[in-house]
């Protein structure tokens, strides 16, 4: 039960994280999840908490593996594959090489396959931890795309290199027949198998899809389950785990460019799950990081481990990593796409500098036998503390770096996004309020538009007021429809509390909404006596009285349509007003909401054509106006 608790906090402790995030953004979403972790290994809860590194690998690692691949571009990693090839392989083979060398060379403790051990844990760089380091800057797109398909797959070099380093340790023999002739064993065959596996998971995928079996119950939690089920039997068989969980990943990405439009349930069903579970483990990588950190620090210091000589190893190995890569892409010994316009000393810095290493290295380190004569207790804790070292370095320096060697994302070009965002919002709601369309038609879709404008703090206080206001206009109307005998006093009062309910049910303190829900108990609703049906035209009735003049009450007090209360309430009212008019109606209102995202699509396009916004903006832009449209789809026309 204690695993199950200690699992979920971690879960959630993503949430404080991202929320730290967005308040702060100049400091990486990667350091706010180390912090939280670092707080959380004070718990009793985590003091001997162990997340098993082979456990780590199947669980986190090979999903995130798997959603990345399938996020790359096909085109450009086969156009690219030789290069990424260079980097996953030739550079992490020289890395090991000398980065060992030099390890054995200045701590004389560590024997030589010991330094290549070292250098083999050093070696991978991580793709989260990457993504994670740079998401505030903008690399050039060669460099960015030789830096996320090298971290695809030298993960699995610098795994079979530490295996073989370790088994060397462990045996005290080494063939390079056999060294090499098992590199490429679990290399190549683990491209192999998940190609295999891959191909007949696709293909049994579209056994289902043609046989319609059910979406969330069967297609979604089978496509969830493969990427666990390829890195659990490549690894049984002695290959690489991650490599076939990345080939088959790339095979699923080809899969879906021949996907047709009637799958599209089960994409937007999968794809959807999929981010999320991406999401919460890129931050659960480091929050694991963050809990290992004082154990690490503290067995350390058990050992009597010289904590200021370990810095300066891990910094010697840090910088020689990293010029290794500066010569490496630097002297085209990777060719990478550059523009015309690149300058290509400072791709090369920019490549060496944002080599980031992240969980996957740590794993590798903790990962180390205790068994092994020729690493003592004392040495296996000084290699996992410049391990951690290497990797805080890595993820820190490109913060202070990159930003020198490249422009920030410019705060003005995100304001501007909003500004013309605003606009695009403002000029669809003239674009209505001088349109030929029913004023009901109207009432319906201005508040809808209005909820693309970015959300803002709500006045409880001036919302109750405007409500009271409103509740006015409609008693005038009810009474005089009651003493005209229309409706009853009964269906007046429960059509009234329609609203009530949904104005308490606005953003309120605490203590505010536990009196605002005794009252709503303590008067609940009037009981009709008439029947639902008779109740339903009384309630039509009401309507054709009441909602106009309130409408055109909470227009007239806010024609710029920016007071999110007169917003909200009209949006209230109008939800109410649904509730009674004819589907036939209510499906002229929703295609004319759908008219409307179609012309914000052309809007944003004749503002990139008119050269006011970028590219990039009017994808952008395009994009969240298709999510809005699809929740909306969702929302309303759902079976």
């Amino acid at each position: 039960m204690s695993l199950f608790f200690g699992i979920m906090i971690m879960l959630l402790a993503v949430v404080p994280a991202q929320m730290l995030f967005q308040r702060f953004p100049k400091v990486p979403l990667a350091f706010y999840q180390i912090g939280i972790g670092l707080l959380l290994s004070f718990f009793p809860l985590y003091s001997d908490f162990e997340f098993p590194p082979e456990v780590f690998l199947l669980v986190v690692i090979s999903t995130l593996m798997f959603s990345d691949s399938r996020k790359i571009n096909l085109g450009e990693f086969s156009y690219s594959l030789r290069p990424t090839l260079s980097l996953a392989i030739n550079l992490v083979i020289m890395s090991i090489l000398i980065v060992g060398a030099l390890a054995h060379f200045i701590t004389p403790a560590l024997t030589w396959f010991g330094g290549f051990m070292l250098a083999a844990i050093l070696s991978p760089t991580d793709a989260v931890a990457y993504k994670s380091i740079t998401a505030a800057v903008e690399l050039p797109a060669g460099v960015d795309s030789a830096l996320e398909n090298e971290s695809l797959l030298n993960d699995a070099s610098g795994l079979v290199a530490f295996n073989l380093a370790a088994a060397t340790l462990a045996t005290g023999h080494f063939s390079v027949v056999q060294g090499v002739g098992n590199f490429l064993y679990v290399f190549i065959g683990g491209i192999v198998m998940g190609f295999l596996l891959g191909w007949v998971f696709m293909f049994s995928r579209r056994l289902m899809i043609t046989h319609e079996m059910n979406i969330n119950a069967v297609i979604v939690p089978y496509i969830l389950a493969v990427p666990y089920i390829i890195y659990f039997v490549a690894e049984e068989l002695g290959m690489s785990g991650i490599l076939a969980v990345v080939a088959a990943g790339l095979l699923r990405t080809w899969e879906q460019k021949n996907w047709q439009l009637t799958t599209a349930r089960i994409q937007d069903a999968t794809f959807s799950i999929e981010n999320i579970i991406s999401e919460v483990l890129n931050g659960l990588v480091f929050v694991i990081l963050g809990i290992n950190l004082p154990k690490i620090i503290r067995q350390s210091f058990d050992v009597h481990v010289h904590f200021g000589l370990l810095l300066l190893i891990a910094l010697s190995l840090y910088l020689t990593l990293g010029i290794l890569r500066f010569i490496w892409f630097y002297f085209r010994m990777v060719k990478i796409n550059e523009s015309p316009n690149d300058n290509h000393l400072i791709n090369s810095l920019l490549a060496s500098v944002n080599g980031v290493h992240g969980t996957v290295t740590l794993m590798m380190a903790l990962s180390i036998p205790t068994t092994l004569k020729s690493v003592p207790t004392n040495l296996r804790a000084a290699i996992i503390l410049i391990t951690v070292m290497v990797i805080m370095l890595s993820m820190l320096i490109p913060i202070f770096i990159t930003p020198l060697l490249l422009p920030t994302m410019d705060k003005k070009i995100l304001e501007d996004s909003e500004k013309f965002w605003n606009q695009m919002v403002d000029d669809m709601l003239i674009s209505v309020r001088d349109s030929e369309l029913d004023p009901y038609i109207k009432n319906y879709v201005t508040p809808i538009l209005v909820t693309q404008r970015r959300l803002l703090g709500m006045n409880q206080k001036k919302l109750n007021s405007l409500y009271r206001q409103t509740l006015k206009i409609e008693k005038q109307a009810t009474d005089e429809l009651i003493k005209a005998g229309k409706i009853s006093k009964q269906v007046a009062t429960f059509h009234s509390d329609v609203v009530v309910r949904d104005v308490l049910n606005q953003p309120l303190r605490p203590w505010n909404a536990l009196i605002y829900w005794i009252k709503v108990l303590i008067s609940s609703h009037s009981r009709v006596e008439s029947t639902e049906s008779q109740r339903e035209i009384e309630r039509a009735i009401i309507e054709d009285e009441v909602y106009l003049p309130i409408m055109n009450f909470l227009n007239q007090r806010d024609s710029t349509h920016k007071q999110v209360e007169i917003n909200t309430l009209a949006r209230i009212y109008s939800t109410r007003h649904d509730e009674v008019i004819s589907e036939e109606m209510i499906n002229i209102e929703r295609y004319h909401v759908l008219q409307l995202f179609k012309q914000e699509m052309d809007y944003m396009r004749e503002m990139y054509l008119n050269e006011e916004i970028t590219l990039q903006q009017s994808r952008t832009f395009m994009y969240d106006i298709s999510l809005q449209q699809t929740i909306y789809i969702k929302r309303h026309f759902s079976e």
